[in-house]
């Protein structure tokens, strides 16, 4: 069984049609995988096989962020602060 450890395009040489498949058992809306959260993804990806290829997830970093959303949440945190201190109390 061939396993890759993030990148599916790297055995797409190896198993033709694999993005295709990809596309169609994960991310079709039709599909019904779960996506929408951290356990659904990981069960969806563990259950995946394709011309025997899988998944690796066992070194992906699912706790981690990255830093584009790191910083939307402290640009969102400074806007409601600015919003806050230029209200003006009622009454």
């Amino acid at each position: 069984m061939t396993r890759i450890s993030s990148d599916p395009e790297k055995a797409e040489g190896q198993h033709p049609g694999l993005l295709q498949e990809v596309e169609d058992e994960l991310f079709s809306m039709y599909s019904g995988t779960d996506l929408e959260t951290e356990a659904g993804a990981k069960v969806a990806l563990a259950r995946f096989e394709f011309d025997a290829f899988t998944f690796d997830t066992s070194d992906w970093g699912w706790q981690e962020y990255d830093y584009w959303f790191v910083y939307s949440c402290h640009a969102l945190a400074w806007a409601v602060a600015q919003y806050d201190t230029a209200l003006v109390p009622a009454g």
